[in-house]
């Protein structure tokens, strides 16, 4: 039975490998246009990651924090690499998107959040699905499953108005299931 659910936390690592590659190609596309192409494409960014970042705040980082050895540090150290990066998105939104202040940011942004999907990947994800017990294993599923439920094409507003709005409906889906 245990592994069985090992094998079900390996889908959501694996989910999650897949957001990071959909973000950073998402990243690629802000880069690569201009104008109202590019607002469009940094507001696709952005519910891409708002999504993406509520889903491990609130559902894997504490499966990763109570399963791995030193999982309390290991996400503390990906929590200081997210709060840079929400800051850094909530000063790109002041922005122009054409404009040079904003292209240079989003490039620093970028190098941010890839280097932060590079070590979680190596220190969080890697071992999780072999570290989570069964009961851990089946919650973090369950939970992940719901989240996933969530449209970001729907997201609107500020990055920080996008998360509140993905909390909100994760916990209408977690008190109605």
């Amino acid at each position: 039975m245990f592994n069985n659910r090992a094998r079900g936390v390996e889908g959501v690592v694996e989910a999650l490998k897949s957001q990071h590659e959909q973000i950073r190609t998402a990243f690629f596309h802000v880069m690569g246009a201009q104008g109202q192409a590019r607002q469009q494409a940094f507001l696709v960014a952005r519910q891409l990651l708002a999504l993406h970042e509520v889903i491990e705040e609130e559902i894997v980082h504490p499966a990763a924090r109570a399963a791995l050895v030193s999982g309390p540090s290991i996400v503390a150290d990906r929590h200081k690499e997210e709060e840079r990066a929400l800051v850094m998105i909530s000063e790109l939104e002041q922005f122009d998107v054409d404009s040079h202040e904003f292209t240079t940011r989003f490039r620093t942004l970028q190098l941010a959040v890839t280097a932060h999907a590079e070590a979680e990947e190596a220190a969080e994800l890697s071992t999780l699905a072999q570290r989570t017990g069964p009961d851990d294993a089946a919650d973090l599923l369950a939970r992940f499953r719901m989240a996933q439920q969530i449209d970001a094409t729907r997201l609107s507003g500020s990055f920080h108005a996008m998360m509140g709005e993905v909390r909100d409906q994760l916990e209408l889906l977690e008190r109605a299931g």
